[in-house]
């Protein structure tokens, strides 16, 4: 079994090998098919289509990376396990414990958040050169959030039952364990590159349609909106989209689809999340506002006045809707049971979604020393709690088992600058072993961590403490020992002035005097 598991360890490095050669080789005609993506998006009308072809290979690359990881995972399992029965056991436990869901999510959300703003600013100067887009309606938001969660579930079932199908027709197929592993190390079983790409490119072409419908929606001076069918980039145009095209309503009204599959589908723009696959993969067709003459003619302080009722306005509405909806089927976590409805109008409590985005803001995550598939899931969901209390006096809490990976999140919770663990997570708590479990918050308004987060981290023993800001900034923060309260207050009220201190020697001082402190009050901070 040793000398099997070794063969499998030299083939493995060499597929790799071999194709990370074929990667290398193909360059060039990624380039080529690159440029050529590029000049067929700009002639098709949409914007930014250079920048659009970088985000679409950078979330590529991402899905491509999760995917590969996944078939690693498949092969590890193979090569080491004895027969078939005892493969059903480790990818059943293999699967249970796969976070693809989540790494899909984190990775679309990025590309929505650097994406959808970017865009939405560009494609609103196409009707009125002179507006701008500095925030997005709460509409918007929700759904960036909603649907980066609901296409990583969607890949873990399809992923998952790509894994399951294959291993029975293995089974069916009267296979060996080393001839179905063989297969896959030689690559092309599901080709993941092709899958990523598609996913990749459907994705961020969802989000230039998003983003166009939030200029149409924002400008004061388009009240029409347009379908427009701008053929295809090596795929078949469908016909339903060309006999379409041209179609005008209202902007805040829905276009009417006539799909191939029989149904007839109201979506507000294309690739709307409501149409099936058979009517968004691939899909380039755009849609375009239409302006009336006698508001464009209007001061641009007037516009901009008109603009900014038009955002009040409909968030007013969206809220409403979703209290009429059945917030459980919506995807949209916004109960509101306790305390006072949110509102979104503080300003100062506003993420910069390019900011958490960012590599450099994902790279502080991996100070914390945990395992990879932790350090995903803390960042992960650090993430989510800022773009979902974005613009909010409110905070969720997350509780993460750094032993077992479990996961528990109370984000309905609607009471000013306070977080509550819900019983559940209390119970959490006290079932899993002492000092594993990784609690993590948010603050809106970017302070440092309170005396009574200390406190609740020494009195539920915490393994540590995470407070995510608005501003950027984490802290990490554990109890190593007896807390001295005052000693402590002081460390909190020094580290809090490092904030406010321009000089940069003088901020570091008083880092360092501020962390000497805490220590010195048994509290050990760490600012990533």
């Amino acid at each position: 079994m040793q000398g099997q598991q070794l063969y499998y360890k030299m083939v493995a490095k060499a597929v790799i090998s071999k194709a990370d050669r074929i990667i290398s080789a193909i360059d060039g005609y990624i380039a080529k098919a690159d440029e050529e993506l590029s000049e067929t998006l700009e002639s098709e009308g949409f914007a930014e289509p250079e920048e659009t072809v970088s985000e679409i290979n950078i979330l590529q690359e991402k899905i491509a990376d999760i995917l590969q990881s996944q078939t690693a995972g498949l092969i590890a399992v193979l090569t080491a396990a004895g027969g078939w029965n005892e493969v059903g056991e480790k990818i059943s436990a293999m699967l249970d414990m796969d976070d693809i869901a989540e790494q899909v999510e984190e990775a679309v959300a990025d590309m929505l958040d650097v994406e959808v703003p970017n865009l939405a600013a560009a494609y609103i100067k196409e009707t009125e050169a002179d507006m701008v887009i500095d925030t997005l309606r709460r509409r918007t938001s929700d759904w960036m959030a909603s649907w980066s969660n609901e296409l990583g579930r969607l890949m873990k079932i399809n992923t998952h039952k790509q894994l399951t199908d294959l291993i029975q027709n293995a089974i069916d197929n009267g296979e060996s364990i080393e001839k179905l592993t063989r297969k896959i190390m030689d690559g092309g079983w599901r080709t993941e590159y092709y899958q990523a790409r598609r996913v990749a490119l459907t994705e961020v072409l969802r989000a230039h349609a998003v983003a166009h419908e939030e200029s149409i929606q924002q400008s004061p001076a388009t009240d029409r909106k347009e379908w427009v069918h701008t053929g295809a980039h090596k795929n078949e145009p469908r016909q339903n989209h060309i006999d379409m095209s041209g179609q005008i309503v209202l902007k805040n009204q829905p276009f009417t689809l006539h799909s191939v599959d029989g149904d007839t589908y109201y979506p507000m723009h294309p690739l709307d999340i409501i149409l099936p696959a058979c009517e968004s993969v691939n899909c380039h067709c755009i849609h375009r506002g239409i302006t009336n003459d006698e508001i464009l003619g209007m001061s641009y302080e007037e516009r901009k006045k008109m603009q900014q009722e038009i955002i009040e306005n409909d968030d007013c509405a969206w809220e409403k809707e979703l209290d009429a909806k059945n917030k459980a089927k919506s995807g949209i976590k916004s109960k509101e049971k306790e305390g006072s409805k949110p509102k979104y109008d503080y300003a100062a409590s506003k993420i910069d979604r390019k900011q958490i985005a960012s590599a450099e803001y994902q790279n502080k995550f991996n100070a914390l020393g945990e395992n990879k598939r932790i350090t995903r899931s803390i960042r992960a969901n650090a993430k989510k709690m800022l773009r979902h209390r974005s613009g909010t006096e409110y905070e969720d809490l997350v509780y993460i088992n750094s032993k077992t990976g479990a996961v528990m999140v109370r984000d309905d919770y609607n009471v000013a600058r306070q977080v509550n663990a819900s019983k559940a997570m209390k119970k959490m708590v006290k079932d899993a072993e002492e000092y594993t479990i990784i609690a993590i918050h948010n603050h809106p308004g970017s302070s440092v961590p309170s005396l009574s987060d200390i406190i609740v981290a020494q009195e539920r023993k915490y393994k540590y403490g995470i407070v995510a800001c608005h501003d950027g900034s984490i802290y990490k923060y554990g109890v190593s020992g007896e807390v001295n309260k005052a000693v402590t207050n002081g460390g909190l009220d020094l580290l809090e002035r490092v904030k406010y201190n321009c000089n940069e020697q003088e901020r570091s001082t008083l880092m360092e005097r501020a962390l000497s402190t805490l220590k010195d009050g048994g509290v050990d901070m760490e600012v990533l």
